[in-house]
């Protein structure tokens, strides 16, 4: 090793069989990576500037040595898979440069406090994920004030508290979930201006936790889903004036109220999937920028029409897929939203099956839009001697959003002005297209076998939202998102994504905000 670090900067030793690992001042190398060290026990650490950062992958490591301190310029410490049972944090005061410290899939239940009266640290990331932490004072962490992101999802934990007044002035996430046990959760004495979010999903919360806006003063989003609620009242989240998005899916939700009047200035999306729900309103809700409200995977007889009535985005999506609906009640449904005095409110109108050319079709479906029908619905679409491509490009000149819960096809050409388009189950689509767009705007794909399909994006510079899950997609190449200046949001979850090469330059000019990966083989 000290042969090859006058010759490189960086070593990654795919599996290291030593029981022992030495790092001299001799080593001259800024980045180690064991990436499998099944038989490592021992760290022997003598003072090395060199070395910036350690990855530490699959060992036998129990322990921490205090002779880290002797790497004053390490940055980054990983010891990931290995047998550490507790951390001391004192040891990070002597870590001046530390930036990241990764210690996920370990055995640690017990953290060490600080002892030392001033701790000079740079610490952002503090990654605790996968461990045995089942009660935690947050307060411990105090000394820790540059502290960006701490993760402790998947620690069985309990209880989180604080047992002084603690303030994180640059914590922007704040990972509770999920993996834990928590049934409540003390925030009193917390102060997080930055944290934007409260991730709490796969928990045991079976009433909306007390979250002070004096706490969290700019929280944005709340993530209960995966929780035991059975009941929520809307109220309650009066005081968050910033709140963007609220996620309760996949609880036992029967009811949700508002047992007094709530203004929401900011609130776009409400997500209610997978619970038990025979009935849904937003009464006493004001949420004029709301404009998704899920509600798939209930038990929703009756479409809430009446949700229509309340003060909403102009543009609304209500999605009610994999609801027990009576179809006979869609009709009660368009005359109710038709005969409302809310001025611009898009209606639904069910169609069953069509069958014929592209272009009857086509025709038949434009004479059926008017100002209060401006959701059309097919059930069944049959197609006679016209491909599905020819039918899109027709019905694209008065359709600007198009959706198929089911896609059959093993191919398609996205015409050049929809403006979204979402492909669902498409286990055949082996091929993509898109015409030079200046239109589209948002573009989802689930469930295909088209592992090339990132290639098609660059020809859409006006794209805001890419969705694309459970297509087989083994390499993310960032480069291929150069050319769409307006994308914000990625979600590329539930693929076969293995590697991330490194950008270049060429990527320089990304615009992407939100990437989601999770469900990877990374």
């Amino acid at each position: 090793m000290e042969l090859a670090s006058q010759l490189f900067t960086e070593l990654t030793i795919q599996s290291y069989h030593e029981q022992a690992l030495s790092l001299t001042p001799r080593l001259a190398i800024e980045t180690l990576v064991l990436q499998s060290a099944p038989t490592l026990k021992q760290l022997t650490i003598l003072p090395n500037h060199h070395l910036r950062s350690l990855y530490i992958v699959n060992s036998a490591v129990r322990r921490i040595p205090d002779t880290i301190v002797n790497l004053r310029n390490l940055q980054f410490l990983g010891i990931e898979k290995s047998f550490l049972r507790l951390l001391d944090l004192s040891v990070l005061c002597y870590l001046p440069r530390l930036t990241t410290l990764q210690v996920l899939r370990n055995h640690i239940s017990l953290l060490l406090p600080v002892h030392e009266s001033s701790c000079a640290n740079s610490l952002r990331d503090l990654h605790l994920d996968y461990n045995q932490l089942t009660t935690l004072d947050i307060a411990m962490l105090a000394p820790f004030t540059a502290m960006q992101r701490l993760l402790l999802q998947h620690n069985h934990m309990h209880s989180l508290f604080a047992s002084q007044p603690t303030s994180f002035p640059l914590l922007q996430e704040l990972q509770l979930g999920p993996g834990n046990n928590f049934t409540w959760i003390e925030f009193e004495q917390l102060d997080l201006p930055e944290t934007l979010t409260a991730n709490l999903p796969g928990n045991q919360f079976q009433q909306l936790p007390t979250i002070r806006n004096a706490n969290l003063p700019n929280l944005q989003r709340i993530y209960l889903d995966g929780n035991q609620l059975s009941a929520i009242n809307l109220a309650q989240l009066q005081e968050h004036q910033q709140l963007v998005g609220l996620d309760i899916s996949r609880n036992r939700l029967r009811t949700v109220t508002a047992s007094e009047l709530i203004h929401l200035p900011n609130l776009t999306s409400i997500e209610l999937v997978d619970n038990m729900l025979e009935s849904f309103s937003l009464a006493n809700c004001s949420f004029p920028q709301l404009n998704y409200l899920y509600l798939m995977g209930n038990r929703l007889k009756f479409v809430p029409a009446e949700v229509y009535t309340s003060e909403l985005a102009p543009t609304f999506i209500l999605n009610l897929e994999k609801n027990p609906l009576r179809s006979c009640l869609m009709l009660q449904w368009n005359a109710m939203v038709s005969t409302t005095d809310v001025d611009d409110v898009p209606s639904l109108r069910q169609l069953s099956t069509l069958r014929g050319t592209g272009q009857k079709i086509s025709d038949h479906l434009q004479d059926q839009l008017d100002e209060k029908n401006t959701i059309l619905v097919v059930q069944r679409l049959e197609l006679e001697a016209t491909s599905l491509d020819a039918f899109i490009e027709s019905v694209s000149a008065f359709i600007s959003i198009l959706s198929f819960p089911k896609f059959y096809e093993t191919s398609l050409a996205i015409p050049s002005v929809l403006q979204a388009i979402s492909i669902m189950e498409a286990a055949q689509l082996t091929s993509l297209s898109v015409s030079p767009n200046a239109s589209l705007q948002e573009l989802t794909v689930h469930g295909c076998n088209y592992r090339s399909i990132l290639r098609t994006v660059g020809a859409l510079p006006q794209l805001h939202t890419l969705n694309v899950q459970s297509c087989a997609i083994t390499f993310l190449n960032f480069e291929l998102f150069t050319k769409t200046y307006q994308l914000r949001k990625v979600n590329l979850a539930y693929n076969l994504i293995q590697m991330i090469p490194p950008p270049t330059g060429k990527a320089d000019n990304i615009s992407i905000e939100i990437l989601y990966l999770d469900n990877n083989p990374l």
